[in-house]
């Protein structure tokens, strides 16, 4: 176990002294945003997984839960809190993983969700398909005698296997759309939604998308609207189509609050792409939309914009291209954070389709809403990874953790290795 130096019977003065000089050496560590910035080593997880999830919690700690491991090969239960201002032992670095309390079902491919209240929503997942957990930080967890404990969530959720999403709303509550569904013997996306409500503890049913999708994205707007685009429509085709789902508008046919409206179409079909909103900067607003896989074997090296006004429209964001050329890079299942700017988004690992940078990725490339052109090629990892998280930490460094990597001679495997950028 990677844990941090910890002495109980220091003073509690001295304690928080300590804490507050580590957190001023975190911030020196991390430069500006417009530096050259590279990746450092830092605390490796416990237990090596990919397709889990990760979310910052309000303590600065980012809690990873689920995922898949090595053997026996199941969906895994365990959790781990990453501690950024800890000592890793083992590493000899800043930043070290301790366990929380286990899931109560085994889940990957889920999502995780950061609630107003401070707990976070787990929903579906392969594993655990039609229910969901709220996981409290300030809980013991009666078994292991961890901090952080999990309860069950009531839940009319469709089964979701993977590649749902679940996006917080302005109200606090939590909206649920599309996925994959194994569960009756007709493999399928879904078109279904539903909301948490945190008052209720419920997961109950609202109006369904109007397209089926999965691998698709969810974005919260600052007009409290969420816009929903691209995925997979289960059969030859991803997709060009957006929709926008209104919480507060009420369908007159049902009675029931919470409507969807066709948006305008992407310049292009896209898949396991990602989209990210940029809260500040000319495109202050907008939405950043990149990468993902397309149809007939094409898959899209120009990005876009989308932007609420007349009613919604798209327009052009760059193309990214392969480092030190001009040739056309693509890239999917990738992860995109926002910078502490507000209009620089990171770009990270994921898969090559374009034929050339194919594979698994280590490079990264960063959108600077600022700069012409638009993208740039950074550092690259010290491995490839895809189906990894990525999380912005208070400090404004990026947590890039876990993840499928494929190790010559033996293969592909999950890792535990986590680097800050």
């Amino acid at each position: 176990m990677h844990g941090s130096l910890h002495n109980p019977r220091k003073d509690l003065r001295v304690q928080m002294s300590v804490r507050r000089s580590v957190g001023l050496l975190a911030l020196m560590l991390v430069p500006a945003l417009g530096e050259a910035r590279g990746w450092r080593q830092t605390g490796s997880l416990n237990t090596p997984r990919y397709d889990h999830t990760a979310t910052k919690l309000p303590s600065g700690k980012v809690l990873v839960a689920g995922g898949y491991g090595s053997f026996p090969y199941l969906p895994l239960t365990s959790g781990e809190l990453y501690d950024p201002d800890a000592f890793d032992t083992t590493t000899g670095t800043m930043g070290s993983w301790t366990a929380t309390g286990s899931l109560k079902a085994g889940r990957l491919f889920h999502t995780e969700t950061l609630l107003l209240t401070g707990e976070v929503l787990v929903v579906g997942g392969a594993g655990a398909a039609d229910s969901a957990e709220l996981y409290d930080p300030a809980a013991p967890d009666s078994t292991s005698g961890t901090m952080g404990s999990w309860t069950t969530v009531a839940t009319e959720l469709q089964p979701r296997h993977y590649g749902h999403t679940a996006t917080r709303l302005n109200s606090g509550k939590v909206l649920i759309t599309g996925g994959w569904d194994e569960s009756t013997g007709v493999d399928r996306p879904v078109a279904s939604a539903a909301v948490y409500d945190p008052d209720s503890k419920k997961i109950t049913a609202t109006a369904p998308m109007r397209h089926v999708r999965y691998r698709h994205t969810s974005t919260l707007l600052p007009s409290g609207k969420v816009l929903v685009t691209g995925g997979w429509n289960g059969e030859y085709d991803f997709l060009r189509f957006a929709e926008v789902y209104d919480p507060d508008a009420v369908d007159t046919a049902t009675g029931t609050t919470g409507t969807w409206t066709e948006a305008p179409w992407m310049s292009t079909e896209r898949g396991g792409h990602t989209a990210t909103l940029l809260t500040s900067g000319s495109n202050s607003g907008k939405v950043l939309v990149a990468g993902g896989c397309g149809n007939y074997g094409f898959c899209p090296s120009e990005t876009e914009l989308y932007g609420e006004d007349n009613g919604g429209s798209w327009s052009s964001a760059g193309t990214m291209l392969q480092e030190g050329t001009l040739l056309p890079e693509t890239r999917a299942y990738h992860t995109a954070t926002l910078l502490d700017s507000g209009k620089s988004v990171l770009l990270v690992g994921g898969c090559g389709v374009d034929g050339v940078s194919s594979g698994y990725l280590a490079s990264a490339k960063q959108y600077d809403d600022n700069k012409q052109p638009p993208w740039s090629s950074l550092n690259p990892l010290s491995q490839e990874r895809i189906n990894h998280t990525a999380t912005r930490l208070d400090t404004g460094a990026v947590l890039v953790v876990g993840g499928h990597v494929s190790v010559p001679f033996e293969g592909d495997r999950p890792t535990g290795a986590a680097e800050l950028y």
